[in-house]
């Protein structure tokens, strides 16, 4: 079980958290102040986590170290680049995103700042939502929300144009899908009635907003997490076997119910048809990939360049692959930092649920890193704050799940011991 009754956290830094993750999340897209955040906010929970993390440096900071020491091998790009602006674009959004990723990890070793990011992330896709249909991005109807459609072309009538919204579409995907799993973190923890009301209802909310972004990735994993979690991460605590097997006929009666009414909703919706255009986007990507391999192989050490994949497509796009983009601009280096820093944790978890089958954090860590790595092969995570922050957040509270599972068999010998 998850749990975490001990006040043990800063009031000021954890406002500081929800305040520095609006910002970047909400209102630099929307009101152009995300300077605010990227310049001020940001850099003042840097040097306050170093203050609170200097005599706790060589503790818990081993893959923060190595994400370090792969940005300092990013500047050897200074001494080969061909695009200046992408190079510059792409290094001072890295250097971003070691920063806060060390905040998220830091702030949580030793205290526990973890509830402040989860609920920042999740006020962040809700905000996002409303915002969106105040604007008249989006309508209720009683089939679930519809995206409004503009006159695309004489030729196709009025459709959804995914350009009509204030953020990049696919982004509200990738925002709900944290925010889902902080849902999951924070029911483990408190187990409350209104943390059960968000967990029933939200997850739905974001699905159906992925209906109107129509982001194909992101209503899978949203669909595939919520379906584990409550069939093998939420364990029936109910002793009785009658309302186990009640509870089991009632989620699988919800599940199949659930699963009809998502297949009513995706006929009469405008994301068939995006669905019905998975061949040529498939083939797009596929492209993207293969010029991605070739640029590997014509510098397979070095790369091509950080942020310089643009610059040599042919179609001046990014992979939207994490790991064909650093092999192709990094080079086997590169790549090696990157397949490290993911495969670390997530091998950590593999091990923590072997050795803990049952346990519902265990399994929620595990869940979380496989996913992230699904999710990476649709979009270069490894270059955003936003994602790396809730990466380094979970590796934080990995980290501290095995220090009690540590102190517990400790406790456990000295007990016996003393008996």
């Amino acid at each position: 079980m998850y749990t975490n009754t001990k006040k043990n956290y800063s009031i000021g830094i954890g406002l500081l958290i929800l305040v520095n993750l609006l910002f970047l999340m909400v209102g630099g897209p929307f009101f152009g102040i995300q300077s605010v955040g990227t310049y001020v906010l940001l850099p003042t929970m840097f040097l306050i986590t170093i203050v609170r993390d200097r005599f706790t440096w060589d503790q818990g900071n081993f893959l923060i170290k190595v994400f370090a020491v792969y940005w300092l091998y990013s500047l050897v790009t200074v001494f080969y680049y061909v695009d200046l602006k992408g190079m510059i674009r792409d290094l001072s959004g890295l250097t971003g995103t070691l920063f806060a990723s060390y905040c998220a990890l830091a702030l949580n070793k030793r205290q526990d700042h973890e509830n402040f990011y989860h609920w920042g992330y999740i006020l962040a896709i809700v905000l996002l939502i409303a915002i969106e249909f105040l604007n008249g991005t989006f309508y209720v109807t009683a089939a679930g929300f519809q995206g409004a459609e503009v006159m695309i072309s004489p030729e196709t009538g009025p459709r959804l144009d995914r350009g009509i919204f204030l953020h990049n579409a696919n982004a509200y995907s990738y925002y709900s899908f944290f925010a889902n799993i902080s849902l999951f973190y924070l029911y483990l923890n408190y187990r409350n009635k209104f943390m059960f009301f968000l967990l029933v209802t939200l997850p739905v909310v974001f699905i159906l907003f992925t209906f109107v972004t129509q982001s194909r990735s992101g209503l899978f994993l949203l669909i595939f997490s919520n379906v584990v979690f409550w069939i093998f991460i939420n364990r029936n605590r109910n002793k009785n076997p009658l309302m186990k097997i009640g509870r089991f006929l009632v989620l699988i009666s919800v599940i199949v119910f659930a699963a009809i009414r998502f297949i009513t909703i995706l006929e009469n919706s405008e994301f068939i048809n995006r669905m019905s255009t998975t061949e040529g986007s498939t083939v797009e990507r596929g492209n993207l990939i293969k010029e991605g391999i070739d640029m590997f192989l014509d510098a397979p050490i070095f790369g091509i360049g950080l942020g310089q994949f643009s610059h040599y497509s042919s179609t001046r796009q990014f992979s939207h692959n994490s790991f064909v983009e650093i092999l192709a601009e990094q080079g086997f280096i590169g790549g090696f930092f990157l397949m490290f820093i993911f495969g670390f944790p997530t091998l950590k978890s593999i091990k923590n649920l072997f050795y803990n089958p049952g346990n519902e954090l265990a399994r929620l860590n595990f869940l979380f890193f496989l996913a992230f790595l699904l999710f990476n092969n649709v979009y270069v995570f490894y270059k955003f704050s936003f994602s790396m922050t809730y990466f380094f957040l979970i590796v934080a509270i990995q980290n501290k799940y095995e220090k009690s599972l540590v102190y517990n068999n400790n406790q456990y010998i000295v007990d016996n011991y003393v008996q």
